[in-house]
């Protein structure tokens, strides 16, 4: 049976979220058909859906992370697997905390407990290990401001790092998997390129520093690599970085990356 994706009423994601608060421990036994009787409101289609730009089905967009490891060295796929399954969205529908509620609980929720299952999730009477569960929760299965939406949210981060790696590939003569290979390969290379929010309006810059580190293997060092970014990050409040020409971003990215590799 195929239906198509789906966005909550604001009163059902917080239900869930109420609910997730005094039954945290439902997290680790209950199935997506569980939570429409946690639900106050039923689920309704989302309002962007036409013909000319259809949602998928919740068939096809549980089959676009079928395959994943449900682990930190399947992120960089999984991205590109659900940014390209979901691709009719624009940053401001993705931006609406009511689809990845619902994705979290109903099409994808065997993916999100498979994905951040974690000892702080295990059940317990004690109080504050109690708390510490319920904003595990929170933190994965919700949504908390710009930075939750592209850093935490167990789905929603997979289509904002998706978005941002298909932006930056545009940039260069590279496929998205490429730069997935490049920027996940050290977290500290992914936390500054790819899970910060600011980095969907500065794809320019992030290019260029992509395209250098694919030719200077050294910069991928922890080291290195967060001289560069301090230097950068120091300039950039001096020169507007991504307002550049491109041959003078270059330069400019090209000469701290070199300034970095030599320092000891």
């Amino acid at each position: 049976m195929s239906w198509q994706v789906s966005f909550l009423h604001s009163s059902a994601a917080k239900a869930l979220a109420e609910n997730a608060s005094v039954n945290p421990d439902q997290y680790e036994r209950s199935n997506p058909e569980d939570w429409m009787a946690v639900c106050s409101s039923p689920v309704s289609m989302w309002h962007i859906n036409s013909l000319e730009n259809p949602l998928p089905t919740g068939p096809e967009i549980m089959e676009s992370l079928a395959a994943s490891a449900c682990n930190a060295a399947s992120d960089a796929q999984d991205s590109i697997s659900l940014h390209s399954a979901l691709g009719m969205l624009t940053p401001q529908q993705a931006a609406d905390y009511r689809l990845w509620v619902g994705l979290t609980h109903f099409e994808l929720y065997e993916y999100v407990r498979r994905r951040w299952e974690s000892p702080r999730l295990a059940t317990s009477l004690d109080d504050t290990h109690r708390e510490r569960k319920v904003r595990y929760i929170r933190t994965h299965w919700f949504v908390s401001g710009a930075r939750g939406l592209v850093r935490d949210n167990g789905v929603s981060r997979l289509w904002w790092m998706g978005h941002i790696l298909k932006k930056i590939a545009d940039q260069l003569p590279l496929e998205p998997e490429e730069v997935g290979q490049i920027l996940f390969e050290r977290t500290d290379v992914r936390a500054q390129l790819i899970e910060r929010p600011a980095t969907a309006s500065n794809i320019r810059l992030a290019a260029e520093i992509t395209s250098v580190l694919k030719s200077e293997r050294q910069l991928i060092e922890r080291a290195a690599f967060r001289r560069w970014m301090i230097a950068l990050n120091q300039l950039g409040g001096i020169v507007l970085l991504d307002a550049l020409r491109r041959d003078d971003l270059r330069r400019v990215v090209h000469e701290q990356a070199n300034a970095a590799l030599r320092s000891p």
